[in-house]
């Protein structure tokens, strides 16, 4: 699909390996021309976001929703993702 971010997410462990509350979040985009990302957390305002980034979760519902922006300020397809996080 042209002109969305994939969200990938990727578990980090602590140095015993044990699960910690924060994913490694890699945003791959298809959109030509791109100027920036944006992203929303759970219910905050939409931000610029880098590609690459840590999410610390919260216990309970964690969302990301995130969309391309070409130069011409043209927003592309939103994409989202819910990680249900339970101590």
């Amino acid at each position: 699909m042209i002109n969305q971010i994939r969200i990938n997410l990727e578990c980090r462990g602590d140095k015993n390996n044990n699960p910690v509350p924060v994913l490694e979040v890699k945003l791959e985009n298809s959109m030509p021309n791109l100027k920036e990302i944006l992203i929303k957390v759970d219910d905050r305002n939409w931000k610029k976001s880098q590609e690459n980034f840590l999410w610390h979760l919260h216990h309970g519902e964690n969302s990301i929703w995130a969309k391309p922006v070409n130069k011409w300020k043209r927003e592309g397809i939103v994409s989202s993702i819910t990680v249900l996080y339970r101590r």
